[in-house]
């Protein structure tokens, strides 16, 4: 399993629209993993997607290729022998190249759909067994599938079915993507947080299931009912996704089309790639992720994940959970959220580690954490900060 913690990003654009020195700016945005523009055959050059990956490889990042021949939506209107010859092909073309993470297998898949990404997953592997591909799953537990005979199921179902995807497409990755945790004020926003972290929850305990990485997709761009992402959002954004479990964040999305409409601003605007304020936003709280936690995600597994100061059923916390490391923790402001997470090192089990995270989105909160040895710790975060305690 690759333990190592990454920032990455959906990307839609046709290759070649923007020069390749744009990986530049990615990486300067602190992400590890790039989504390559769209390959499409007939209308896209060869040369374009092997210049992009020569750069990412100068800059010591690694590339998922997003190439339309090898996306399962394709199955649709071509027969299996027609698909696999085109993915054969985008693997020849660029498989080899040693940035490559792996090939985009597709996004969402409903009901309909399921068999042909579980067909498409499992040939991507077996023409790569030693890469990571990436298809993404719809939010089943946020009440928004397309599909109303999908939704409100019981909790059973949802991980029948995915766990059918993982065996048989021999998935390296659970990805999944939802934003109600970015509902503008006219929604339950309350509701949307909610949903966002009961449906990220569960995902994380089908992936250690199966002993892959979960990847969260998490919003970078207003469009639909949600809102344009703050700082605090970012922020809020990544530590909740570490914290439970997560080996990835993966924003929707960095790249808008200049003709494009109903989508707001992402880090880069049209075909030349104005940077913005998201830019910069992503951009700190990476940074600031990095600096303080990334070499201890890397190294750690999170055992449980709680929540406190609102309603949420199993994952409330309450006094005797970890006592042998946490006797008790306190908020002041106990009707706003607060996440707590135990976790642990790799190699070494006993060695563990908490982390406790600010879950409100727009109010500070203090936070007084009583351990098992005696050590006590006051302290106060900002809207979605997150605080670790190292408990060798």
């Amino acid at each position: 399993m690759d333990n190592e913690f990454k920032f990455g990003f959906w990307n839609y654009l046709p290759l070649g629209i923007i020069d390749k020195d744009i990986v530049y700016k990615w990486k300067d945005m602190n992400c590890n993993l790039f989504m390559s523009f769209r390959f499409m055959e007939g209308q896209s050059k060869k040369e374009d997607m092997i210049a992009l990956l020569d750069e990412a490889q100068k800059v010591g990042a690694k590339v998922i290729i997003n190439d339309e021949r090898t996306e399962y939506l394709r199955l649709k209107k071509m027969s299996k022998e027609e698909f696999v010859k085109g993915v054969k092909q985008a693997v020849k073309d660029f498989g080899s190249h040693p940035a490559v993470f792996g090939f985009y297998g597709g996004d969402e898949p409903d009901s309909t759909q399921e068999d042909n990404f579980i067909f498409t997953m499992k040939l991507l592997k077996e023409l790569m067994p030693n890469h990571y591909h990436y298809g993404n799953l719809n939010p089943y537990w946020s009440s928004f599938l397309s599909e109303p005979q999908e939704n409100n199921r019981e909790d059973s179902y949802y991980y029948q079915k995915m766990n059918r995807m993982i065996e048989e497409g021999h998935m390296d990755i659970l990805a999944f993507d939802q934003y109600t945790q970015c509902f503008d004020e006219d929604e339950n926003q309350k509701e949307g947080v909610k949903n966002f972290i009961i449906s990220a929850n569960h995902y994380y305990q089908i992936a250690r299931n199966h002993n892959i990485p979960l990847y969260i997709s998490v919003l970078s761009i207003d469009h639909f009912n949600y809102r344009e992402p703050s700082e605090a959002d970012i922020r809020w954004q990544i530590n909740v996704c570490a914290a439970i479990g997560a080996k990835a964040v993966i924003w929707f999305y960095f790249h808008q089309n200049a003709q494009d409409v109903f989508y707001g601003v992402p880090p880069f605007l049209g075909e030349k790639a104005y940077i913005t304020p998201m830019y910069g936003r992503i951009q700190r709280q990476q940074y600031l992720f990095n600096e303080r936690f990334k070499k201890v995600f890397d190294q750690i597994d999170i055992d449980d994940f709680f929540v406190q100061g609102e309603d949420y059923g199993k994952l409330n916390y309450h006094y005797g959970i970890h006592e042998d490391i946490v006797k008790r923790f306190d908020i002041r402001h106990k009707d706003r959220l607060a996440l707590i997470s135990f976790g642990h090192y790799r190699d070494d089990l006993e060695h563990k580690v908490v982390f406790v995270i600010n879950g409100d989105q727009f109010k500070v909160n203090a936070f007084s954490v009583y351990f098992a040895d005696g050590e006590e710790k006051h302290f106060r975060l900002l809207p979605g900060e997150m605080i670790m305690f190292d408990r060798k």
